[in-house]
């Protein structure tokens, strides 16, 4: 892949330039290369008994045993070696009603292709129940599955499974679609690492996987056929249960992937397994539309289908509802200065869109909401109103989400997010940069923004956070978890504008507070404000503040933060696409899950176009470490990192059945592996409380009966549900 000539992280970079960069995103290459992680030196194979084991010098580093069968426990006979150099082995034996052969070799050191054929030595049908196994050599000091278990989701975690097994000590089953990497499942200790995954051939790629421990070690075990026994969170959901049947003398093959890395660093040996899965997996994703086209389509969608301007507020809806065949504002959560709804966000691009296009009416929109929330929303303490129907009185902040503050909301009582914050206090300050160049002033603009940074300078906590929620008088309600990091990107953008030194001082600090607390222990939490747990969100502003930081200090120690940041986002980005039924509601809308992110660690997963936020940032840093880091690093960077944008160019703009505004975007979509995909599918075919239970097992069935119900209120789905 060659490099992209353009200046990627340039400021003055328009979205045409960036138009021309390649699209497949993933990180890949940066972090280990300077301490040549990707090198596991000495690394051989050996048998021990009747086991494989890879050594390095003195060290058992991980063993393979001859076990071929899940809960089934038969004696293993005839167990026969073929060994080559220490590097490649060959080892066949028998097990219960199965001949096992098996290979494996090396596609890169310590990067091994796991080969194995279960063949079904009976004159009679056998249902499979098949197992491999790699145990490690070391005591597990921390262990990942990417998107759904981050060290076992030991504090936070709500609606999240806790721990690697059940209460009643039965490890717990994972589908091989929970993890965002084929079956992909990590462990580290002892100085060492291993990761495994799977093959995207459908026999290796329809199974479940575990993580035991067994006598103070760690087994990293793939199990077939696919299941699992993760807790179901309403009575219509049922677990993944598929059955295998093998033939007499016939055969099941898969294909596995091992990467053994040494742990130099805590959490830093991830990125061998999530590169090398990368590497395996990639394809370039055709984007539907250019850039110019998706941004005319989003401030089109945000002109047409969101702006509200009444007497009791200015500025943009937070988003649609279907409401008896069509599509309106929503009535309840309508307006956020941030997160999901980003009014500061959409009035700062009607700005730029006036910048780029000189459209007249983009300006009038984006001036007019800036100006709506700076001169009614700010506070007397300093901060400003995150909601503004709390402003209105009509419902608490919090009715989507009960337990933001650890505790129940008190009558009457409202408050405020940093995450909100942040976003808001930023997006003012850039505003106050893009009118001037429109040839007017709004000091009040940029007043709010330093106002914000003003009050967290002020009422830092003593361990140099900023606390997730705070009432209107700014009391701190809540001082844990990583939300509070939102403040450190509009907290830099204030030392960039002012150059005064508080602001600098009072981010740094912060910054290493939060990544001594959380980002190095991997577990950044609650940058999704409707969960308090475990997620992506948390971490996007610790990569920004890196990457602010290393340009404003020169210091490159910011750079390996930001590289961990980066690597931490990229455990929540798919590196494949789950295999959908021909008739499967996505598969209709030709939604490109390929490099996608997921939210967080709860049971609910979907995905949703959030990684674009941070896309921008991994080219920066893309082009940061070019210079810095040795090997290929900056080029997978800047090959890759751009398709988490253009990934949704399948979305954008789709009109799907005539149904949708041009430019909309669905937040999030699930796979409907789980049944939580048809209470989704249900509610957009608007029939939630009249639609039976679905197997989820069938999607041509879903399709059927949900068109069976109420043709009038199921008649806009003839041949899709969108």
């Amino acid at each position: 892949m060659k490099k992209s000539k353009e200046k990627l992280d340039s400021p003055k970079m328009t979205r045409r330039e960036l138009g021309k960069v390649v699209i497949p995103t993933a990180l890949a290459g940066t972090l280990f290369d300077p301490l040549n992680l990707n090198a596991a030196p000495g690394l051989r194979l050996e048998k021990d008994g009747t086991d494989l084991r890879f050594v390095s010098g003195s060290t058992t580093v991980a063993r393979v045993p001859a076990i071929a069968q899940g809960e089934a426990k038969s004696a293993v006979n005839q167990v026969k070696f073929r060994m080559q150099a220490g590097q490649k082995a060959s080892r066949s034996f028998q097990s219960g009603p199965w001949n096992v052969t098996e290979e494996i070799r090396p596609l890169e050191q310590g990067f091994y292709e796991w080969k194995r054929t279960w063949k079904n030595r009976t004159s009679a049908g056998v249902e499979a129940d098949l197992c491999m196994e790699i145990e490690s050599g070391y005591s597990p000091e921390f262990t990942l599955i990417p998107g759904i278990s981050y060290n076992g989701n030991p504090e936070y975690g709500r609606r999240a499974v806790k721990g690697l097994a059940a209460p009643d000590g039965k490890p717990w089953l994972f589908s091989a679609f929970r993890s965002y990497i084929p079956a992909g499942h990590y462990s580290e200790g002892g100085g060492w690492s291993i990761f495994v995954f799977t093959s995207l051939e459908h026999k290796s790629l329809f199974c479940a996987f575990s993580l035991l421990e067994r006598n103070g070690r760690i087994v990293h075990r793939l199990l077939w056929p696919e299941r699992d026994n993760l807790p179901v969170l309403r009575p219509d959901q049922t677990p993944v249960q598929e059955k295998l049947a093998v033939g007499p003398s016939e055969e099941h093959s898969v294909t596995a992937y091992i990467v053994l890395a040494p742990a130099v660093e805590k959490r830093r040996a991830l990125a061998v397994g999530t590169d090398h899965a990368w590497r395996l997996n990639r394809r370039d994703v055709k984007a539907s539309f250019p850039p110019e086209r998706l941004w005319e389509l989003g401030i089109q969608y945000a002109r047409e289908s969101l702006w509200y301007d009444k007497d009791d507020f200015t500025g943009f809806s937070f988003g649609l509802d279907r409401v008896q065949d069509k599509w309106v504002q929503r009535s309840t959560g309508r307006f956020e200065i941030g997160w999901c709804n980003q009014n500061a966000a959409l009035g700062t691009a009607f700005i730029q869109d006036y910048i780029w296009n000189r459209n007249e009416d983009s300006l009038q929109k984006g001036e007019k909401a800036m100006d709506f929330w700076a001169n009614n929303g700010r506070l007397p303490c300093g901060l400003f109103y995150t909601h503004w129907d709390m402003k209105l009185g009509k419902e608490k902040w919090a009715y989507h989400n009960p337990t933001y503050l650890g505790r129940p909301t008190k009558p009457g009582e409202y408050f405020l997010d940093t995450v909100n914050l942040g976003h808001g206090a930023y997006q003012y300050l850039l505003a106050s940069e893009l009118i001037e160049k429109c040839g007017k002033q709004k000091p009040i603009w940029r007043q709010l923004g330093l106002d914000t940074c003003n009050f967290f300078v002020d009422h830092v906590l003593p361990d140099g956070t900023f606390g997730k929620a705070y009432s209107l008088n700014g009391e701190c309600l809540n001082p844990a978890f990583t939300t509070g990091a939102h403040i450190l990107w509009p907290m830099l953008k204030a030392y960039r504008m002012t150059h005064d030194a508080r602001y600098l001082d009072t981010a740094r600090r912060a910054f290493r507070a939060y990544l001594e607390r959380d980002l190095d222990k991997f577990i950044c939490t609650s940058g999704a404000v409707d969960a308090d747990t475990i997620d992506r969100e948390a971490a996007v502003p610790l990569l920004f503040a890196a990457l602010d930081l290393y340009e404003l200090t020169g210091s490159k120690e910011y750079l390996r933060h930001a590289e961990l940041a980066a690597y931490y986002l990229a455990s929540w980005q798919w590196h494949y696409a789950p295999p959908m039924h021909p008739e499967s509601p996505i598969k209709e809308l030709d939604y490109e899950w390929f490099a996608g992110t997921g939210i967080t660690v709860t049971l609910l997963q979907s995905q949703d176009p959030w990684g674009t936020l941070w896309a921008f940032a991994w080219l920066r840093l893309a082009k940061a470490t070019t210079g810095y880091l040795e090997g290929s690093s900056g080029a997978m960077f800047q090959s890759g990192h751009p398709g988490v944008v253009r990934r949704q160019s399948s979305l954008q703009g789709r009109r799907a059945s005539g149904r949708k505004p041009d430019g909309i975007v669905r937040l999030p979509v699930a796979h409907a592996r789980w049944q939580e995909a048809l209470r989704r599918l249900r509610q957009l075919a608007g029939c939630v409380d009249q639609c039976p239970s679905l197997d989820y097992t069938d999607p041509l069935a879903q399709l059927e009966r949900l068109r069976s119900v109420g043709k009038s209120r199921c008649s806009s789905l003839p041949s899709r549900i969108a």
